[in-house]
């Protein structure tokens, strides 16, 4: 399976000895514009738009950082496996992956489900953070070198 294919245009080039990125939504315009920033900031792309697609990729793949959407509805706009249960999958496997979720649906002040699955993640010391849509395009490659290669 070739998970480098963009949804909205040509496949990502691999850059030899380049980080690796897995970008998860269920929106294909998130995931092109994210992917595309990312790429041509150096990074190696993976691409899913599912949280179960985004844990085969990582099973198959390991990428070095996620960055993902929260809520992805099925596509019958009923729920699905949210951003952050397809992370404590992931963190599972890989406890040190760094996660970075995007999302227009921050803050979670009312939702009780998804501040219990927060509490859950930061109890488990994983490395990740949560970021507001539309996020400055600088901050994302920033944000997302920092996580891959923390300063000592």
């Amino acid at each position: 399976m070739n998970y480098t294919v963009s949804a909205m245009g040509p496949p990502f080039e691999p850059k030899p000895a380049a980080p690796t990125v897995l970008v998860v939504d269920d929106l294909p315009h998130v995931v092109s514009t994210h992917s595309a920033i990312l790429h041509m900031a150096g990074f190696n792309i993976l691409e899913a738009f599912s949280g179960l697609q985004a844990i085969e990729i990582v099973r198959a793949t390991r990428p070095d950082a996620v960055v993902s959407g929260v809520i992805m509805p099925n596509e019958d706009g009923s729920p699905a496996m949210d951003g952050f249960d397809a992370a404590e999958q992931i963190l599972h496997l890989y406890p040190a992956l760094p996660v970075l979720f995007v999302t227009g649906s921050y803050p979670f002040t009312k939702d009780k489900a998804r501040q219990e699955k927060i509490r859950r993640l930061r109890e488990k010391n994983y490395v990740f953070d949560i970021w507001e849509k539309p996020c400055n395009p600088e901050h994302l490659v920033d944000k997302i070198g920092r996580m891959i290669c923390p300063k000592k």
